[in-house]
């Protein structure tokens, strides 16, 4: 007796093997199979003894054949799939190894940039859009990215990440400068400023020196919000090792209090018990308070999107991602680049972010001011 492995939808070969191939035959062994064996539906194959001379004289069944690999779609032409490699980091060397490999076709690593250098001129229309009036929230933050300008050397890429009033993620702008600083981020909230934005509800932004007052002195309705999770990092440099499980289960009492009357008193205990050890972590809370604690104003479902700047340090990750093996000759060519991966990393952001429909009420009320 010979032991087959089949799958439900083999069942029809296996009529067919036995003389039967109608469909009350095919219920009746469906029905059978399951009741002596126990096939159900969510179980993707059976063992099924059949009769060695039911099978030896027809030949033995084919076993079910695995999907066909998938192959680049014909009909995306050229420029496409050179773009589509392109908005991954793909250098022209790797972008051309790769349609050898995928297509059989070789293409010249000039004709390559000259397809990718194509992007230029949309980059610059999409830098200088016009924008929403209003934005909810604005995350500002800033990495760094290794430019051969002379000479090789990582120079600071700032980043505006908004949210528009639909919930929807929204890429405000890229701007490339030597080192980060307050200065230069006052002249990229003018930039906005100038294409259209007139209020922005809430900045989060981590703790740089003379970055609240800048944002302030462009859009003076505007509440700053220090990022948690930065001002806790920064805390726990300066604590030993043997205190920051202690520490930091007393700082949560703090960031993570009901309300602002009671995070107030959490600090106050948090001073009376770290303050002779650590004057400088309790100084640095009381000193930057004001701009840690606005999130306190705001229903539990705002808070969770404004106390810290992660929703924009995960699209830095995605950046970080493209531009990981590249070293780019000038500023215009990482902007090219990130244009063209940025449109990319969109088109997944169809939708609102999370809770959105209990938080844009509050905004609304609050844009109204």
């Amino acid at each position: 007796m010979a032991r087959i492995n089949v799958s439900e939808r083999g069942l029809s070969q296996i009529i067919e093997l036995l003389g039967d191939a109608d469909t009350e035959a095919y219920q009746d062994l469906r029905r059978d199979l399951a009741t002596e064996l126990g096939l159900r539906r969510h179980l993707p194959r059976v063992v099924l003894d059949l009769k060695y001379q039911d099978t030896v004289s027809n030949g033995e069944i084919e076993p079910q054949s695995r999907k066909p690999v998938r192959t680049w779609p014909e009909t995306r032409t050229l420029e496409r799939r050179v773009i589509q490699l392109y908005s991954r980091g793909y250098s022209a060397k790797a972008i051309q190894t790769t349609l050898l490999d995928l297509t059989g076709d070789s293409v010249t690593v000039g004709r390559i940039r000259r397809i990718t250098d194509s992007t230029k001129e949309a980059c610059q229309e999409w830098l200088s859009r016009p924008l929403e009036p209003t934005y909810p929230i604005v995350y500002l933050d800033c990495l760094y990215i290794k430019i051969r300008d002379g000479s090789p050397r990582p120079k600071a890429l700032y980043v505006a990440l908004g949210i528009t009033s639909e919930g929807v993620k929204d890429v405000l702008g890229l701007w490339i400068a030597r080192s980060e600083g307050a200065k230069f981020w006052r002249t990229v909230l003018i930039e906005l400023q100038s294409r259209g934005v007139q209020d922005i509800v809430v900045v989060c932004v981590d703790g740089l020196k003379g970055f609240s007052e800048a944002i302030e002195s462009v859009f003076p309705r505007a509440t700053v919000q220090l990022c948690i999770v930065h001002m806790i990092r920064r805390s726990m440099d300066v604590v030993v090792w043997k205190d920051r499980k202690e520490l930091s289960v007393d700082l949560r009492q703090v960031y993570a209090a009901a309300s602002l009357e009671a995070a107030e008193v959490a600090l106050r205990s948090f001073e009376r018990k770290w303050e002779p050890e650590y004057p400088t972590v309790c100084a640095s809370w009381r000193r930057e308070w004001h701009r840690l604690t606005p999130f306190f104003d705001f229903n539990p479902f705002v808070r969770q999107m404004i106390y810290s700047t992660n929703m924009i340090e995960s699209f830095n990750l995605s950046i970080r991602r493209v531009t990981a093996y590249r070293m780019f000759s000038d500023d215009a060519a990482l902007l090219n680049l990130l244009h063209v991966a940025i449109k990319s990393i969109a088109k997944h952001w169809t939708g609102p972010i999370r809770n959105w429909r209990f938080a844009k009420a509050q905004f609304q009320e609050l844009s109204g001011r």
